[in-house]
C-alpha cells in the first residue's frame, strides 16, 4: 500500500497552479461583505476571477458559502487558462473529492438562489475540459481527513476483528502514514467513488509524503478511464518531489499562487473602505 521514492525522472515543468482566497467582514446591520477571488498562473500569465457581494448570510452557513465561492472562482479562472495556454499538469490547491461532496442544498442566504448548480456546473465544465485537452490535473491538499486508503486495508483484510475496528474508527490516513512511513513515498491510489455526478473519468486519492520530516499530502486526480493510468501517476509524483523545497514552500507553484492571490489589509483598505 506504500511506495518507497524520492521522485524520479518523469516530471514535467510545464504546469499552471492555481489558489483562491477570501475577505469577509460583518457590518453593523449585520450584513456581510464578501470578497472571492481565484488566481490561476502559467509560466508569466495569470488568469483571475473575482467575487464580491454585501449581503446577508446566515452564520451557520458563511464558512461552507465562501469555501464554495473560492473554489468557484478557481474554476473559472482554470477555464480561461485552457482557453488559451496548453500546460502539461495543472495543480490546484484543496480537495477534489471534497468539491464533490458539497451536495446541492440552498443557502439560508439572500441573492444566493442556484449557486449550488452554478458551482458544479463549473466544476464539471473544468473537468471535462482538463480530459478533452489531455491535461493532468491534480489537487493538492496538506491537511485532510481522508479515510480512504484505510478503508481500502480493512476492505482488503476482510474480516476484520471488531476491535480493530473500533481502534482504528478515529484515524485517519495521514496518520497512519506518518507513525509508519520510514521513507518519503506514497500510498496506494484508492477509487473515490459515489459522487452522484456524470464525470469525464474516475477520480483516485492517493497520499504523497515528501520527507520524513514533513507532513503527508492528500491528492486527488482525474483519470480518463475506469482505472488510473500508471504513467500519469508517475508524472504526478515525480513533479510533486521535484516541485518540493522544504515544509515552509511544500511545492513552488501552488507557493507561488497562493503569496499572489492573497488578500492582504492594505489591499483591502485602500480598495475598499477607501469608497465607503
Amino acid at each position: 500500500y506504500y511506495t518507497e521514492t524520492s521522485g524520479g525522472s518523469d516530471y514535467t515543468t510545464s504546469v499552471a497552479a492555481c489558489d483562491s482566497s477570501e475577505f469577509v467582514r460583518e457590518l453593523y446591520n449585520g450584513r456581510k461583505i464578501i470578497l472571492a477571488r481565484g488566481y490561476s498562473i502559467f509560466e508569466s500569465s495569470t488568469y483571475s476571477s473575482f467575487f464580491s457581494e454585501v449581503t446577508w448570510v446566515a452564520r451557520d452557513d458563511l464558512r461552507t458559502l465562501t469555501t464554495m465561492l473560492m473554489e468557484d472562482c478557481e474554476h473559472r479562472s482554470l477555464v480561461d487558462l485552457l482557453g488559451s495556454e496548453g500546460p502539461d499538469m495543472i495543480l490546484v490547491d484543496g480537495s477534489l473529492t471534497g468539491r464533490l461532496m458539497h451536495g446541492d442544498k440552498e443557502f439560508r442566504a439572500d441573492r444566493f438562489e442556484g449557486f449550488p448548480s452554478r458551482y458544479y456546473d463549473s466544476l464539471l465544465a473544468l473537468l471535462k475540459m482538463v480530459a478533452e485537452k489531455g491535461t493532468v490535473i491534480a489537487f493538492v491538499s496538506k491537511s485532510s481527513e481522508s479515510r480512504s486508503l484505510i478503508s481500502r486495508i480493512m476492505k482488503d483484510s476482510d474480516p476484520v476483528p471488531e476491535e480493530s475496528e473500533e481502534r482504528t474508527a478515529h484515524i485517519v490516513d495521514h496518520v497512519l502514514i506518518k507513525s509508519l512511513a520510514k521513507r518519503p513515498g506514497y500510498s496506494k491510489p484508492v477509487l473515490f467513488g459515489g459522487s452522484g455526478f456524470s464525470l469525464p473519468g474516475s477520480i483516485w486519492t492517493f497520499h504523497l509524503l515528501p520527507s520524513i520530516s514533513d507532513l503527508p499530502m492528500k491528492i486527488d486526480f482525474l483519470s480518463q478511464g475506469s482505472e488510473y493510468d500508471p504513467g500519469i501517476l508517475r508524472m504526478i509524483v515525480d513533479t510533486l518531489f521535484w516541485a518540493y523545497s522544504g515544509q515552509k514552500v511544500y511545492n513552488i507553484w501552488l507557493s507561488k499562487v497562493d503569496n499572489m492571490v492573497k488578500f492582504r489589509t492594505e489591499e483591502v483598505e485602500k480598495n475598499l473602505y477607501a469608497g465607503v
